[in-house]
């Protein structure tokens, strides 16, 4: 038989995913033993690594369901980049299209973050849209990205990473 020994208190697991830290609460508890199964968390010995109040994984911290953050479900992260963009001289903006996403359209309840926006020109106020969003009376039925310009040129590099619920 084997010892389970709990940690007394809830530590963070960090796990970079498209160069976003995400940061996920957990309470965890290690084993002497080569495997022990508790709270849905399968460890062996030397995969979870607890020193100086820090855990750390040697390999992939993989989660099959979702995850909550907040009361928000996360099911699907999904980045979406282009070179291509619509509008007039001052505004651009771009719709995602289903090959320029990594893991299928953004849908459903999202969160989107800005990881890539440049434009030759005066570029400013650059904003990512989520699913069903609508900005200057054109809607974002996949999400999308909008900006100004002042005058451009050429084609804009752009990408954005969904947090989303489906």
């Amino acid at each position: 038989m084997h010892k389970t020994r709990p940690l007394n208190k809830p530590h963070y697991l960090i796990k970079q995913h498209y160069g976003i830290t995400i940061t996920l609460l957990a309470i965890l508890s290690y084993s002497t033993a080569w495997a022990n199964t508790h709270n849905g968390f399968t460890l062996e010995q030397g995969d979870l690594v607890v020193q100086n109040g820090n855990i750390n994984t040697h390999g992939d911290l993989n989660v099959g369901g979702k995850i909550s953050f907040g009361g928000r479900e996360i099911n699907r992260i999904t980045k979406c980049s282009s070179r291509q963009s619509q509008g007039t001289a001052t505004q651009r903006h771009h719709k995602w299209h289903s090959d320029e996403c990594d893991n299928g359209l953004p849908q459903g309840d999202c969160i989107g973050f800005i990881s890539k926006a440049a434009h030759s020109g005066d570029d400013e106020d650059w904003q990512v849209l989520n699913p069903g969003e609508a900005f200057n009376s054109i809607s974002y039925p996949n999400g999308g990205m909008a900006w100004w310009m002042d005058s451009y040129s050429g084609n804009p590099i752009i990408e954005a990473v969904y947090f989303c619920s489906i």
